[in-house]
C-alpha cells in the first residue's frame, strides 16, 4: 500500500473520530438543531460511541507505525535520554566562547556592549 493511500486512510480514521467526539461533545445543541442524529434519536448510546471514538483514534495513528520507522533504541531510551544531565567538557566549551565571539566579530550577533545577554543572530546587525 503506498503512503500517500495509507496516509489518506489514516486522515480518513482521524475525520470520522473528530466526527464521533463531535457527536458526544455537542449532544445539547444537537438536540436543538439536530434533533434526528443518533445519538439524539437513542439510536447509539454514549458510551458505544465513546467507544467507537477511541477505535477510531487508534486506527488511525497505528498505520503510522508502517510509514515512520522506529528508531533502533526504542521509544523509551530516546525519551530518557532528553532528561538524562550532561555534563559540558571544558574543550566544547572553549570552543563555542571561540565561535560566539568570532560571530560578534563577523557582525552575526549582538555586540558585547549592548545590555542583556548575548545571543547569535542569523542576520547581520543593523546599521545607523
Amino acid at each position: 500500500m503506498g503512503a500517500i493511500a495509507l496516509g489518506s486512510l489514516c486522515a480518513s480514521f482521524l475525520n470520522a473520530a473528530s466526527n464521533a467526539l463531535n457527536q458526544i461533545t455537542d449532544l445539547e445543541v444537537d438536540r436543538v438543531n439536530k434533533p434526528d442524529r443518533p445519538l439524539v434519536t437513542g439510536e447509539a448510546g454514549i458510551r458505544e460511541t465513546w467507544v467507537l471514538t477511541w477505535v477510531l483514534y487508534v486506527l488511525a495513528m497505528v498505520p503510522v507505525w508502517f510509514v515512520v520507522v522506529p528508531p533502533r533504541e526504542g521509544i523509551a531510551a530516546r525519551l530518557l535520554a532528553r532528561f538524562r544531565p550532561t555534563r559540558p567538557s571544558s574543550s566544547s566549551s572553549a570552543a563555542s566562547s571561540s565561535r560566539s565571539s568570532t560571530r560578534c566579530r563577523r557582525g552575526g550577533g549582538r555586540s558585547a556592549s549592548a545590555s542583556g545577554p548575548t545571543s547569535p543572530s542569523p542576520f547581520p546587525a543593523a546599521r545607523s
